[in-house]
Parts: C-alpha cells; sequence; structure tokens
C-alpha cells in the first residue's frame, strides 16, 4: 500500500483538534465548539489505526494482536502514567478527602481504560452537581472510549478482510454499522444524556468513519481525482472543521448530528491529502502545525488536570492566566514528548518486557495507591489527614441528597404521583411548584412557608426547562433538553387544573437571552395563561448572581490555607434584574398573580451577599441550598417579611388582613 507514508499534514489536523480542546476549556466563550476537538482526534485516530492494521493483513494475513497492543502500549503508556503520577502528587496536596477519595476512584478506572465507564456511572451530571471542571482526569473519558473500540475493532477488521464471504462488502458493512451507531446517538440524545456522550456504541461511529475511509482508500478510491477536486474537498473539509468549532456549541446534538459536519471535515480532509498535497495540506505540514500535531497527545494528557486543580483552588482564568495555562500545557507536552512519549517508543525491549515495565508495575503500584487511599479516607483513619478540621469545617449537601427534591435531568412522570414530592404529606396538595434547578432551590423556604401556614406543596421540576405554556412547540432551548423539556410541559399542562396554586421559577436572565426578544412574551402569555387556569400564580424571582462563591471554600481552605472564605469576598452591589422588573410588571396585569423575591433577607440598598448570619446560604454561584433555603424562609416569617402576605391563606386559614404585596416596591 503506498499510502502508508508519513503524513505530516495529519500532524496538522491534530494541532487544529488539540488547540481547539485546550482554548475552550480555558474559556468556552472564545470557541463554542472547540470541544469537537476530541471528535476529530476519534476520526484520526480511526483512519491511522485501520491503515496500520490493513498493512499487517496485506503483509501476513492476519492482524498480530500482541504486536498491535504492545505498539499501543510503548506509544500511549509513559505519557500516560506519567501525568497520573504528577497529578496524583498534586491532587493529595490540594484535594479535600472526599474530592480525593473521588479522585482515586477515577485513578484506579483510568489505569484500565475505563474512564469513560466510571464518569458515566459516577459522575454527578445533574444541573446541581458539583462542578465536573475541576475533576483531574475527567478527559480520560476519550481514552476509554478509544482503549475499548481497539480491543474489538482489529478482530471485526480482520473478519471483513479475510472472510472471503463477507470481504467484498467491507465497506459497506462498516459504513452502515457507523450510521447505526450515528442513529443511535441521536436517538438517545434527549432521554440518556451521559450514557449517549461517554459510551463506546455512541461514539464508535466517529471512530469508523475514520477506518471507512481507510477501507474505501485501501480499495482504490480517490487515487483517480484530480488536483482541482482535491483542493474543493480540503477546503470544504476546512470549513466544515471551523464552521463547527465557531457555530456549534455543547447544547447541540452532540454527538450525534451536530458532530456530524466537523467529522465529515476530517474525512474530506484526510481523503484529499492520499494522492496529492493541496496548498491546504502544505500549510497544515508545516513545522509549527505538524510540530504542535506531535505533542498533541501529552498536550491533550496534561492541559487538563493542570487547568482542573486551578479552578479547584479558586485560581480565576483570567486573560493572562489563560494565556499561562495555554503556555504552561504545551511546555509540559514539550517535556513529556521529548523526554518520555518518544525515548520509550523506541526503546527496543522483548515483548514481555514491554508489558511489565509499561504495565503491569506501574499499575499495581498506582492501583495500590488508589485503593489505599479510598479506605483511609472512607474508614478516616489517622494518615494523613486532619479529620477534626473538616468536621468543623461547613459541608453544604448538594440538592440531589435531599428525597423530597423531586428535580429530574430527564422528565419522570413518576413525579406527578409520587409521595415524597409533597410536604407535608397529604393525599390532595393544593399548591404545586414548577420549573427548573432556579424553582427547585426555593424548595427549602417553600417547605417552611408549607408547615408555617398550613399547606402542603408538590415538586414537580426539571433542570435547563423553562416553564413557558404556549400553543407551539418552543424552538430555542437546545437540542439536548428541549424535546425533555416539551415532555415535560405537555405532562404537567393539564396536571396544574387539579391545584389551587402554581410557583413558577427559573432561570429567566439565561432564558431571554437565549429565546431572544420573544422570551418576554412567551413569559407573559405563560403568566396569563396560569391566572387563568388557577386561583394563584406566584412567579419567583431570579436570585442575584455570585461569580466567585463556593460553598465548599470551607473545606478546601484545610488544604489551602490561602483562600478567602469570608462573607465580604463574595458581597457584590445590589442588582435587579431587568427580567425580574418585567415580571413584576406583568404581575401586577392579573388580580390573581404575584412576584415573589426574598432579596430583601441577602441585599441592602448598597450590597448583596450569598451569606445569611455569616452562613452560605448559597450552594454555587447561581443558586441557593436547600438548608440555605431554609434559612431564608425562616429569617422571612422571623422578620415579617411582607413578601410572605401571598402565602398567607393558602392553608385555608383566616386570610391575611393585609392585601397581598405584588412588588418590591410596594415594600418600601
Amino acid at each position: 500500500m503506498d499510502n502508508q507514508q508519513y503524513r505530516s499534514d495529519i500532524d496538522g489536523m491534530r494541532a487544529i483538534a488539540v488547540i481547539a480542546v485546550v482554548i475552550f476549556h480555558i474559556n468556552p466563550q472564545l470557541l463554542p465548539g472547540g470541544f469537537l476537538g476530541v471528535d476529530m482526534f476519534f476520526v484520526l485516530s480511526g483512519y491511522l489505526i485501520t491503515q496500520l492494521l490493513l498493512k499487517d493483513i496485506s503483509r501476513t494475513g492476519r492482524v498480530d494482536y500482541v504486536r498491535f497492543y504492545r505498539r499501543r502500549a510503548q506509544r500511549l503508556l509513559p505519557a500516560l502514567l506519567l501525568m497520573l503520577t504528577v497529578t496524583s502528587v498534586v491532587s493529595f496536596i490540594i484535594l479535600a478527602p472526599n474530592d480525593f477519595f473521588n479522585y482515586a476512584q477515577s485513578l484506579f478506572a483510568a489505569l484500565f481504560s475505563a474512564s469513560n465507564i466510571y464518569a458515566y456511572l459516577f459522575v454527578d451530571t445533574s444541573y446541581f452537581a458539583s462542578d465536573s471542571a475541576e475533576l483531574p482526569l475527567l478527559h480520560l473519558w476519550s481514552l476509554g472510549v478509544e482503549e475499548q473500540f481497539y480491543f474489538i475493532w482489529p478482530l471485526a477488521l480482520s473478519g471483513l478482510v479475510c472472510h472471503r464471504y463477507v470481504s467484498q462488502y467491507r465497506l459497506a458493512i462498516v459504513v452502515a454499522v457507523a450510521l447505526l451507531s450515528l442513529l443511535l446517538a441521536q436517538w438517545l440524545l434527549s432521554s440518556f444524556l451521559a450514557l449517549t456522550y461517554y459510551m463506546l456504541p455512541t461514539r464508535a461511529w466517529q471512530l469508523m468513519a475514520g477506518g471507512a475511509l481507510a477501507l474505501a482508500i485501501d480499495q482504490g478510491y480517490c487515487t483517480r481525482l484530480g488536483k482541482s477536486t482535491l483542493l474543493s474537498m480540503a477546503m470544504i473539509g476546512l470549513l466544515l472543521i471551523f464552521s463547527s468549532l465557531f457555530l456549534i456549541d455543547e447544547g447541540d446534538a452532540i454527538p450525534g448530528f451536530g458532530a456530524l459536519p466537523a467529522v465529515l471535515g476530517v474525512v474530506l480532509l484526510l481523503a484529499s491529502g492520499t494522492t496529492s498535497q493541496t496548498v491546504v495540506h502544505r500549510y497544515l505540514a508545516s513545522t509549527i502545525m505538524a510540530g504542535i500535531g506531535l505533542i498533541s497527545y501529552s498536550a491533550y494528557l496534561w492541559h487538563w488536570p493542570l487547568l482542573a486543580l486551578m479552578k479547584y483552588a479558586f485560581i480565576e482564568i483570567t486573560i493572562t492566566i489563560g494565556i499561562a495555562a495555554f503556555l504552561l500545557t504545551f511546555a509540559l507536552a514539550q517535556l513529556s514528548y521529548y523526554l518520555v512519549e518518544q525515548p520509550l517508543r523506541v526503546l527496543t525491549l522483548p515483548t514481555r518486557q514491554v508489558f511489565v515495565r509499561y504495565f503491569f508495575v506501574p499499575t499495581v503500584a498506582l492501583s495500590i495507591v488508589a485503593v489505599g487511599f479510598t479506605f483511609i479516607i472512607r474508614y478516616q483513619l489517622n494518615y494523613f489527614y486532619s479529620w477534626d478540621a473538616y468536621k468543623a469545617a461547613i459541608d453544604i449537601k448538594p440538592a440531589w441528597r435531599y428525597q423530597y427534591n423531586c428535580q429530574y435531568t430527564t422528565f419522570n412522570a413518576s413525579s406527578l404521583t409520587e409521595s415524597r414530592c409533597v410536604y407535608p404529606e397529604k393525599e390532595q396538595p393544593k399548591v404545586l411548584l414548577l420549573g427548573d434547578s432556579n424553582a427547585a432551590h426555593y424548595l427549602g423556604m417553600l417547605r417552611v412557608f408549607a408547615q408555617e401556614y398550613n399547606f402542603s406543596i408538590r415538586n414537580i421540576t426539571v433542570s435547563s426547562c423553562p416553564i413557558l405554556f404556549l400553543d407551539q412547540p418552543i424552538d430555542w432551548p437546545k437540542f439536548k433538553v428541549r424535546e425533555n423539556c416539551q415532555h415535560y410541559r405537555d405532562q404537567v399542562k393539564p396536571f396544574i387544573q387539579e391545584f389551587d396554586t402554581v410557583i413558577i421559577g427559573g432561570a429567566w436572565t439565561s432564558y431571554e437571552k437565549h429565546g431572544g426578544q420573544g422570551f418576554r412574551d412567551d413569559l407573559a402569555k405563560s403568566i396569563e395563561h396560569l391566572s387563568s387556569q388557577v386561583n394563584r400564580v406566584i412567579v419567583l424571582a431570579r436570585i442575584p448572581y455570585f461569580a466567585a462563591f463556593n460553598s465548599e471554600c470551607e473545606i478546601r481552605r484545610v488544604r489551602l490555607p490561602h483562600l478567602e472564605c469570608s462573607p465580604l469576598r463574595f458581597s457584590i452591589p445590589t442588582q435587579n434584574y431587568a427580567i425580574n422588573r418585567f415580571i413584576e410588571q406583568q404581575t401586577v396585569n392579573h388580580e390573581n398573580a404575584y412576584y415573589f423575591d426574598p432579596r430583601n433577607e441577602l441585599c441592602d440598598e448598597k450590597h448583596c451577599t450569598p451569606y445569611l448570619g455569616g452562613f452560605p446560604v448559597y450552594y454555587d454561584e447561581g443558586h441557593y441550598s436547600l438548608l440555605g433555603s431554609k434559612l431564608i424562609g425562616e429569617a422571612m416569617i422571623r422578620n415579617n417579611n411582607p413578601m410572605l402576605s401571598v402565602f398567607k391563606g393558602l392553608g385555608g386559614l383566616e386570610p391575611s388582613l393585609v392585601k397581598p404585596v405584588r412588588t418590591l416596591a410596594q415594600i418600601k
């Protein structure tokens, strides 16, 4: 096969992929689709590995599996093990015990190419989840997908090429299976997002796209294309890649149809460079681009733990810090490539020694460390940690630990009838809470009000779902939540008539940004619809946003004493979003609609704070914790906050003699 010669332009493609990924992880706003660099790597890997396997088959008539895995071990393991060792040491120094416990588990998974399975099973991807950007080894999910694919692909390819009954259909079979994988990914996206993102069956089509191209070239395709055709293919491929990097974002159908343009772009670039070097390929093969491509694997390994640990230590990724992180990533990659990856890759050793030195010994050593620390932390043994200091630190539980919080990532119709979603438990609650996480985080105080004013409330919320009741479907939410959100709204719309009062909340500022000018009209129509269906409608305000706040500050401070966790650090100028003022105005237009805003408990005329009486009442920068929400509710009752008048009388008690407050202006 004359197409097996080294192609430096492929290193240029790797350079584009890794630069895109690193920029995206530094600041997604700079390159919204930069995460597609991983998808590009999958295509390139599928192409190169398939070419390598086809070369073996053409030479010997079979795949030499031992030789194949030996090459992969020498190619991938040295740099990976170096990164894991260094990251483990730094993580031990700065991570709190529970976080290092999770790290140790992820380390164990990484050693056995199961990071994607670990991420799917154990990484909480719900809206209230701890920031996944702070998990040092999360990026290794992509290596897990690749290694699992390459346990299957050599055997499958050998059968396709060597079996006399199917060899003539091998390209068609690979294309058909790849299409099935793509369709499966698209189908599962709205209901099983984590599974679709992390697992092999829904990622295989990207690797197989590269493999299919290698098979096509092996069968003689692309050999008769003219230079003008090849240049057009290269230009179209480059256009598809860069348009995807700038126009696609995480909310699109990834890894479904949304990833297709980038994948096709890489396929076209690869195909157009097989017989002739166009100006595009000469640029990709330039010294700088090819040089970056050579260290792209090491750069990918180092960039994520570097950024994750910086974020964990509350280092804000400013422009200056971002540039420094970018340069440091590639400096570490250079050192890793030239001092470890390349020398050990070409080292001549007996096969048994390769597997012993490159896999068995370091894997056993790191596994002992991982298992040992999980045991120490699980049973709080007196090694390495000052447990009393951690027990004294404030620990805010995530929302999913509260059984009564019926907030879903994927809507579950059982919440319409589950008793755990009602407080206090009664057969027929008359108050219903709807919306997204910005409604759910009010649940702590709403339960306090329910107890105080003798009413029962059911909560049914879905993350990232705007609670708008319109005659036509809403097309502006991102694909990954659109179908699920529409199902949620369709299910609860007839259900609301069973209640006297409906409370709604949402990420109003975010929805206004994505929904455009029409969002306010849609929200107004929804308030009008609800006011015609029930006796009382309460619209919850969007709470102040504290970009620098993290509820784990005091826990992390035990290991990182330089952290500043005082309430003053997180204080911000008093703010009231324009969308909140719009909601106030809309509720005035309906006799039975009310606006509810607890901001007076946390804000004065000059500043707002995420602390109440020195205790943090936020969970993250834009949500109350459920404990904090409860404390705010109790404070409102103690202070006889006028906003509470809207809840008086909901339980059939004597209605308040004070007319219910509709706006903050009425308080003043």
